[in-house]
């Protein structure tokens, strides 16, 4: 697989498991090293959760190309990224995104000490916590107010898995930490 960001088509067929063994792996060792992929792949999969197994293929495809579409359009140079969601360290109106802090991405941690922390937001309400395998299928998801959250001790050694905090402001909008890589040791 090139340097190139996995496509629509591929992001699509990897979730609904229509890849051949050769291609499967080479979705995955992208994955492995690029965070806006696993990004995109993760919100394609909560995506496909809302939607029956039938019409989930038209709609993971359509989902994918309008996330192109607007990923091309927000780089363009001097545009300014209009929406509800932050992921910068500020949004230019001074509410600053979520900042992970443990694990860090690429850690190696223990499955029974394995706590996932974050610095608050003043005006957060509620932070959604949500831990992925490596193919974006949720694993375990929680809400809380705290800044940080036990997932269960179930995760399996030796795999690689990825958290993200969505912190729920005041005003409706919201910030993430955008995805977190980690795996659990053997």
């Amino acid at each position: 697989m090139s340097d190139a960001h996995l496509t629509e088509l591929q992001v699509a067929s990897y979730l609904d498991q229509a890849l051949s063994a050769a291609e499967r792996a080479g979705v995955e060792e992208h994955l492995e090293q690029c965070d806006a992929c696993r990004g995109e792949l993760v919100d394609a999969a909560r995506i496909a959760d809302t939607v029956p197994a039938p019409k989930r293929r038209w709609l993971l495809a359509g989902a994918a190309a309008a996330a192109a579409v607007i990923g091309i359009v927000l780089l363009v140079p001097g545009r300014k990224p209009a929406g509800d969601v932050i992921r910068g360290p500020n949004d230019g109106e001074g509410v600053p995104s979520v900042t992970a802090v443990t694990p860090a991405s690429g850690a190696l941690v223990s499955a029974a000490s394995l706590r996932l922390t974050w610095r608050p937001i003043p005006t957060a309400e509620l932070y959604r916590v949500t831990v992925t395998d490596a193919g974006g299928a949720p694993v375990w998801s929680d809400s809380t107010s705290d800044t940080s959250a036990v997932p269960p001790a179930a995760l399996v050694p030796g795999r690689t898995y990825y958290w993200v905090v969505d912190a729920l402001l005041a005003d409706g909008r919201s910030a993430t930490t955008g995805s977190v890589g980690f795996t659990v040791a053997p």
